[in-house]
């Protein structure tokens, strides 16, 4: 083969797992800033605890971290053992996406501003198959049941709030 007919590789790692775009791509459009990350292997991503809960144990993998992609703080996946919870929180400026991919849990949203001793004004069952998404300065939490078959296993989005 010609060298014009050889596959172009990645550039080396970024981190364990993760590797970046060929070197001779350093941008996607004149346009857009340029992705970070092009490729990431489940199986060799570090494990790291949940920011929320450090004692949480090593139970996510971040394929991105945050500025890897534009407008991006992260491309997760977590896997919370049966009643293992992660408090309740909020993010000022980002949104959230989860899909739960197995297992079984809860998940709960607050009125924005919410007291901490105010009820949940929604609450969700987390099964397979299932999204939720949850906006900037909403309060929420969640939880793996007692009962689970397995872990509580999501993969999850951060996504940066538009400034006003």
């Amino acid at each position: 083969p010609t060298s014009k007919s050889k596959k172009k590789t990645m550039s080396g790692p970024i981190r364990a797992g993760v590797y970046g775009p060929r070197e001779d791509v350093d941008k996607t459009s004149v346009d857009y800033p340029a992705v970070k990350v092009r490729y990431a292997s489940y199986e060799q991503i570090e494990k790291r605890a949940l920011i929320h809960q450090q004692d949480s144990g090593d139970i996510t993998k971040d394929f991105l971290k945050y500025d890897e992609v534009p407008q991006i703080t992260n491309f997760s996946r977590s896997s919370m053992p049966p009643g293992q919870s992660v408090d309740r929180h909020v993010h000022e400026s980002k949104y959230e996406i989860f899909e739960v991919l197995s297992g079984s849990g809860e998940f709960c949203v607050w009125e924005i501003g919410a007291d901490a001793n105010a009820k949940p004004k929604e609450t969700f069952p987390l099964e397979k198959d299932v999204v939720v998404t949850v906006g900037p300065k909403e309060p929420h939490s969640m939880r793996t049941l007692e009962d689970s078959d397995g872990p509580l296993v999501m993969t999850y989005i951060g996504i940066v709030a538009p400034e006003k």
